[in-house]
């Protein structure tokens, strides 16, 4: 068998950076999932079968042809390590991961990707799924070839599963009700939601005026304000306009009560930002839901 160093005519796209850098990048990357409440994939691409001659001029044209498939937001790194690659795929979660790699298996089917064609080889892939602050790149690859170790076949994709789970987030709860006994009734519900990646930290204010004079707003956290719309100084309508004038406010996700089914009032709360409208009296379990499902795509 004659090897090529011929290569397909795609540009690259994504970057190739050294492994030097690799450990700074990787821990740029791992900050920002949380901040950014994204995800991260690390993976590690393991070449099983490949030809001892021109061993190198394979390996740079191997390089060539990943930086090719990956996206402009994706870092490739040629390890020193022999015949390994590691890419970061960000914001990618595992499944949008193991697409990618499929993809680039499946090239090996295709006529007109001259790199197969011309040498026969073959690769392995490992995935880990980055959730949390607590991943080391060191232990994804000690992991990752320790699963190749133990694969017959190749063209096989392995999973790293420790660092998957995502950390408990902080979320800040206020609740604005002037109704002493119904604003007890909400503070029960939502401190026996069960969420298993937040973490709620509730604080309940009488009225707007008292809430807006308050330091608890002022924070970086996600934070769930539900109010009523008639309060005793300033209204919920008020506040709402406060709180949109602050830098970064799409941390505030709003609900607003009333009793009032007023068609103008529901359109102005939603031209201005509120993210539900409930009419009292509402279901708690619908109420409920509902918080869950909004806290859920903070995530998505």
């Amino acid at each position: 068998m004659v090897y090529s160093n011929a290569l397909d005519t795609t540009e690259a796209k994504g970057l190739l950076a050294t492994e030097d850098k690799m450990h700074a990048i990787f821990q740029l990357l791992k900050a920002n999932v949380f901040r950014s409440r994204s995800t991260l994939s690390v993976i590690l691409l393991q070449l099983d079968n490949y030809p001892t001659t021109f061993k190198k001029t394979v390996e740079k044209d191997i390089t060539q042809f990943l930086q090719s498939r990956i996206r402009e937001s994706d870092i490739l790194i040629k390890l020193s390590t022999p015949s390994e690659w590691c890419i970061f795929l960000s914001p990618s979660g595992e499944e949008e991961a193991t697409a990618f790699i499929q993809r680039l298996f499946n090239s090996r089917e295709d006529k007109e990707t001259i790199l197969f064609q011309c040498n026969e080889i073959s690769f392995s892939a490992g995935i880990a799924e980055i959730g949390n602050s607590q991943a080391a790149l060191d232990e994804i690859f000690h992991s990752a070839r320790k699963l190749f170790s133990k694969q017959k076949e190749s063209w096989t994709i392995e999973f790293v599963n420790t660092y998957k789970v995502k950390e408990v987030e902080k979320i800040r709860v206020s609740i604005i009700e002037d109704d002493n006994i119904f604003q007890k009734v909400l503070l029960l519900a939502l401190t026996k939601l069960p969420l298993k990646q937040f973490k709620l930290d509730i604080q309940t204010f009488s009225d707007g005026y008292e809430f807006l004079q308050s330091d608890w707003y002022r924070s970086s956290h996600a934070h769930l304000i539900i109010m009523n719309d008639i309060l005793p100084k300033k209204n919920g309508f008020e506040v709402l306009y406060a709180l949109r004038k602050l830098p970064n406010s799409k941390r505030f996700i709003t609900f607003m009560m009333t009793k009032k089914k007023v068609e103008e009032d529901m359109l102005y709360a939603y031209e201005n930002g509120v993210d539900q409208y409930l009419f009292k009296p509402f279901n708690l379990r619908l109420f409920e839901a509902q918080v869950k499902r909004v806290l859920s795509r903070l995530w998505s």
